[in-house]
């Protein structure tokens, strides 16, 4: 046998072979193949000594009550790595005599399809507020009517947060979630462009919801973290405190965001 006739027969081979095998299996999709993807766009540890120029810290009354009123110096760092929202008496400032709070709002990461990442606990000290950690509020002329949040870990309990969407015309879908807030837990929530909000706890999904244009607007928002007097809880004294401890947050925006 020749060279060139092992070489020719080395061909044939090699293409029988080939016809002859099966079809290659196409690997799963993606998360990408969705057409969306998520883009960190603000971190922080609470390191240091100064908050991250993007915080617009509250310093006013709340539209929610008489009863609220914010101060700049309530949303601090501790310098511990904590960022702090703290509920606290005074005797003096511009509400006069009264419970006063923290809250601040992230300016210039707004977006429509987001996940937040948020590791925090309660510090009560005899009183509780009323806690939205966090919400994204619309910020969006499109929608300046609109009235709607997302109140993704919201209520003045120790022991449950609820996730609220308020949506047109005043209606609402909310989760509730049995948890001790007082103890440290990694919460991560997503509203992602194909309409689902997802809710992890450590890791864990503990709520799924797939809803539409409707009950999830594709309005821009802005991430908010706000602590209030609590109605329900209103403390009958001028004793006490809460602080509201965050050690970690991430915000990410979707490329479709």
């Amino acid at each position: 046998m020749t060279a060139t006739f092992r070489a020719a027969l080395a061909v044939v081979l090699m293409a029988l072979i080939a016809a002859l095998a099966p079809a290659a299996v196409a690997p799963a999709a993606s998360s990408s193949s969705s057409g969306w993807s998520w883009r960190t766009v603000y971190k922080d540890g609470f390191g240091g000594s100064k908050l991250h120029p993007a915080w617009a810290r509250y310093d006013g009354p709340y539209g929610s009550g008489v009863q609220n009123y914010a101060r700049p110096d309530h949303f601090y760092l501790d310098g511990n790595g904590h960022l702090v929202l703290l509920m606290k008496y005074r005797r003096s400032g511009d509400d006069g005599a009264a419970w006063y709070t923290g809250g601040a709002s992230l300016k210039g990461f707004e977006g429509r399809f987001q996940a937040i990442t948020i590791r925090y606990r309660v510090d009560s000290d005899g009183v509780q507020s009323h806690r939205n950690i966090p919400m994204r509020w619309v910020h969006d002329d499109a929608y300046e009517s609109y009235e709607g949040e997302e109140n993704y870990n919201e209520g003045s309990s120790l022991n449950s947060a609820t996730t609220f969407l308020h949506y047109a015309d005043g209606k609402q879908l909310y989760r509730e979630h049995k948890v001790d807030v007082t103890k440290w837990h990694r919460w991560r929530f997503a509203h992602r462009p194909d309409d689902t909000i997802v809710v992890f706890r450590d890791g864990e999904l503990v709520w799924k919801y797939r809803g539409n244009s409707t009950t999830l607007p594709h309005a821009l928002r802005r991430v908010v973290l706000q602590q209030e007097v609590s109605e329900k809880h209103m403390p009958r004294g001028t004793s006490g405190r809460e602080r509201i401890l965050i050690d970690y947050m991430k915000v990410q925006t979707s490329s479709r965001g």
